[in-house]
């Protein structure tokens, strides 16, 4: 094994030939190259922008050196493995990755030369690919080093867990003894640590670093309401020139908050633009917008989550989150993306009455049942089942599906099998599923994340420094000094705007934010529709909840019965104008039935058609009183809960064009299938018409 001198010797001379002769390690980079050259299981727990790719790479270069063989990087984004890559090649190493968007040839040339190579990076979901536990054993590869970026995501209680990464932990429990292990991190408390070194081994060697980032002036809004939000905004981007035409990023909890956003800005001539996990109709002009940003075209990135760890640009300005983000740790990393120059960066936190009804539904959504995870694995044991042969068993979501199948998978209770790609039940495990562990980490993990709401609720109110704050929840070793630059310790606001000239646009903007409905091609069982059962493109009045509109209508259904004249009155106008510019014709309204409020859908769906002279037919009838859509998780139960409780009256419609309305859409599953049965009954078409959305199955 080389010395610790001549380790740090190498290590200083590729740092100097790559990046100048004045060129110094930051504290701490050099003792974790040192570590990880000479076999140590090390986490590296640093602040975002610190370099922690450095010292995996310049390791990875000194182990190639001395012909150790590649070293493999485990990262869980495409965005951060294409960071890496410009990263390695600064210091002329020979790196490739194989991930979902490489195909074909490419692919294969990736294979062919593993044994050139000195690093290949993956993502953790890549150790569970048939092929490439194939092509690495075929191949013989040498194995130098194992590097696990983002390493927080092996931990349940990190606040990005991602199942795959416990492949890792098996990938480990197979390597040779000594084989050097290194983890980084930007987020990892005492508690994520801990879980980290049970997992990876008790004799985990960690170094942890200053998480405080000075360049960042962090500033906390009052709280306000969408429209003030949104005028504040405009206020701000516009008037202040340390944003003004600057690069920065506003995230939202939402894919519609994220589309409305950009397009109020866009309203002023600010040059922004969504970003968020794109359907497939609109990957294309999402990702154009990145790239379009990443060039500079675009100054404003408004965007989810999907643009979070590891996105490495050092020209972002600012970083502003239209609501609060899922809890302390995340903000963190998030924040994380601007001033990574070392220069000025601004933070500016917003938030309203709203944003934790938002966060609560997401720990809800994350939420799985241990009885569900036992059904599901009772089900196998009978036999193995297709995806959608389980789905008509267990109502469980599409998503929660994919989850817990996965987690089943990774601790191998479950089995893909091939060539039919049924899932069976692995009969030769040697552990069973223990409900009572199961519902206590579930029950952990909950308290845990309500804690981390209570967190932020502290940070609202919080009267010291910001940064100093978040370093202490992240249980860093320099967490008792202040920044100096927060709002707190300036004692001042760093940005002070009213918005108020912009109030009634966003006020518009809000109510005013329709959408189209896009019909469903496919069935719940994953069957397609066929084209003469499809519903048209149909409408929307307003795809913002939270709005005039939303409280006015809920005001009406739940209280009065009846919509009010004014919004009658809007809907026929909204109508009247869409109906003339796509040309169309309709001969007839029909409203969408209900057994608990059977009045109110009828009567507003009667007073449109008086008012656009067109007919109205009770066509459709409610025949009993089905389970709430909300209340039913997947597709297949959803389009049964309409098909069993829906009756047809033919004669009523026969080639007809109809506009069938309802209150609001959700899942979208009451139009597809009243449509369909419309359709098969005669009708010529038929266009949906909601005044209300909760955001799903809409298109701006």
């Amino acid at each position: 094994m080389a010395s610790v001198a001549s380790i740090r010797k190498q290590a200083n001379d590729i740092l100097k030939e790559f990046y100048g002769e004045d060129a110094k390690f930051r504290p701490g980079q050099l003792d974790a190259i040192v570590n990880t050259v000479q076999g140590r299981r090390s986490l590296v727990v640093q602040k975002t922008g610190w370099g922690k790719s450095i010292v995996y790479f310049i390791a990875c270069k000194i182990l190639r050196q001395e012909n150790k063989g590649l070293t493999l990087i485990i990262s869980p984004l495409l965005a951060l493995m294409n960071n890496q890559i410009e990263a390695a090649e600064k210091l002329n190493l020979n790196i490739a990755t194989v991930n979902s968007d490489l195909k074909g040839e490419k692919e294969d040339k990736v294979y062919q030369s593993l044994n050139e190579l000195d690093a290949l990076i993956i993502s953790p979901e890549r150790l569970g690919n048939e092929r490439f536990n194939d092509e690495l054993m075929h191949s013989q590869v040498s194995i130098a080093a194992l590097v696990v970026d983002e390493a927080h995501c092996i931990s349940d209680w990190g606040h990005d867990f991602r199942p795959d990464y416990q492949r890792i932990v098996k990938l480990i429990s197979v390597l040779p003894e000594g084989l050097p292990i290194l983890g980084t991190t930007a987020t990892a408390n005492n508690r994520v640590i801990e879980d980290i070194r049970a997992q990876l081994g008790e004799d985990l060697f960690v170094t942890r670093g200053d998480l405080m980032r000075k360049e960042l002036q962090i500033q906390v809004n009052p709280s306000q309401s969408n429209k003030e939000k949104l005028a504040w905004l405009v206020d701000c981007l516009l008037h202040d020139d340390r944003l003004k035409n600057k690069k920065g990023l506003i995230y939202c909890l939402t894919i519609n908050d994220c589309i409305r956003v950009s397009q109020f800005l866009q309203n002023y001539g600010i040059s922004a633009a969504p970003y968020y996990s794109a359907r497939k109709e609109d990957k294309e002009q999402v990702e154009e917008n990145f790239a379009k940003f990443e060039a500079g075209e675009i100054k404003v990135l408004v965007c989810t989550i999907k643009l979070g760890m590891g996105y490495d640009a050092s020209d972002i300005r600012y970083v502003i989150h239209y609501q609060l983000p899922k809890n302390i740790i995340a903000y963190y990393q998030q924040i994380g993306r601007a001033g990574r120059d070392g220069q000025d960066a601004y933070i500016i936190l917003m938030h309203g009455e709203q944003d934790e009804e938002i966060l609560t539904s997401f720990i809800r959504s994350a939420h799985v049942k241990p009885e569900i995870i036992k059904e599901l694995i009772q089900l196998l044991t009978s036999g193995g089942k297709s995806k959608q042969e389980i789905m008509e068993k267990v109502d469980i979501r599409d998503s929660k599906f994919n989850e817990i199948s996965k987690y089943l998978l990774v601790h191998d209770y479950i089995f893909k099998e091939r060539p039919e790609g049924k899932w069976v039940y692995h009969a030769n495990i040697n552990k069973l599923f223990d409900i009572e562990s199961e519902q206590e980490r579930q029950l952990k993990l909950f308290r845990i994340r309500h804690g981390e709401i209570n967190e932020l609720k502290e940070f609202l109110s919080l009267k010291s420094c910001y940064m100093q704050f978040i370093a202490n929840c992240l249980d860093a070793p320099d967490g008792v000094n202040s920044c100096g630059h927060c709002e707190n310790c300036q004692h001042h606001l760093l940005f002070d705007y009213t918005g108020e000239q912009y109030l009634k646009d966003a006020e518009r903007h809000l109510s005013i934010s329709k959408a189209r409905i896009t019909p469903r091609t496919k069935w719940g069982d994953g069957s397609t529709i066929s084209t003469e059962l499809q519903a048209k493109k149909g409408w929307v009045l307003c795809n913002e909840y939270h709005s005039g509109v939303g409280s006015t209508l809920q005001y009406c259904k739940y209280r009065t019965g009846k919509l009010t004249p004014q919004l009658i009155d809007w809907l026929t106008r909204f109508l009247r104008k869409e109906l003339r510019e796509e040309q169309v014709n309709i001969d007839a309204i029909v409203g969408v039935p209900s057994k608990r409020y059977p009045d109110f859908v009828r009567e507003f769906s009667k007073e449109l058609a008086f008012n656009l002279n067109i007919p109205y037919i009770d066509a459709v009838e409610k025949t009993a009183i089905g389970k709430e859509q909300k209340s039913i998780n997947n597709s297949i139960h959803q389009q049964r809960n309409i098909e069993e409780t829906i009756k047809i009256h033919h004669e009523s419609i026969f080639n007809k064009t109809i506009l069938l309305t309802d209150d609001i859409i959700n899942s979208g599953w009451s139009f597809t299938v009243i449509a369909a049965m419309l359709l098969k009954a005669g009708a010529k078409a038929v266009y949906p018409f909601a005044i209300l959305s909760t955001g799903l199955r809409t298109e701006e």
